[in-house]
């Protein structure tokens, strides 16, 4: 069985030392729920005009201000700066082997990390079959119909594209995913 109380401390080989950790098939039937990781978000604002970018991989949006804070397991406390918010379609990560339709990462940078590893991220998968094709207003407010609308060939789509994105609620976002049930690893 997959302990996640250490949040990871105790797993072997790469994933005890922070690299190479993605993509997870996350096992409900093996995972514990971790009652002694302790998220805190702080200062984040809606964002009255954002950019947009799609890539080839996927669609983000920074997320200019904001902090996360993380208690540990072991009680290592952790700041961490807001970063990006980036969308896949379909999620990157699966759970019991299911896909879903979108992962929203909210990727967030260690405060004084000289390094590219030293990121935290949120996933919130959405599932339009089994979720319901309920709307998300955080989701609604990124403009999403505006992705390839300039792009005609797989060329243009490969360069990727901009676009504006008004009244991203953040804190919106947050307050609801503040009673969701978290994995971590």
């Amino acid at each position: 069985m997959i302990s996640y109380e250490f949040n990871g401390y105790d797993w072997p080989l790469t994933c005890k030392t922070g690299t190479e950790q993605s993509p997870i098939n996350l096992n409900s039937g093996f995972a514990s729920a971790n009652t002694s990781l302790a998220i805190r978000a702080k200062a984040f604002e809606k964002i009255t005009i954002g950019k947009v970018r799609r890539t080839a991989t996927n669609i983000a949006m920074d997320i200019p201000t904001g902090q996360f804070d993380i208690i540990d397991p072991l009680g290592a406390y952790t700041e961490y700066d807001s970063w990006e918010a980036v969308i896949k379609s379909p999620s990157e990560h699966t759970v019991d082997g299911l896909t879903y339709d979108a992962e929203l990462q909210l990727m967030f940078k260690k405060k004084g990390g000289a390094s590219k590893n030293e990121v935290a991220g949120v996933s919130i998968f959405f599932d339009g079959t089994s979720g319901g094709r309920m709307t998300n207003e955080f989701i609604d407010s990124l403009n999403l119909e505006k992705v390839g609308a300039n792009t005609e060939t797989a060329q243009e789509l490969q360069k990727g594209d901009t676009w504006d994105a008004k009244n991203v609620d953040v804190p919106a976002l947050l307050e609801k995913m503040g009673s969701s049930t978290y994995w971590s690893y």
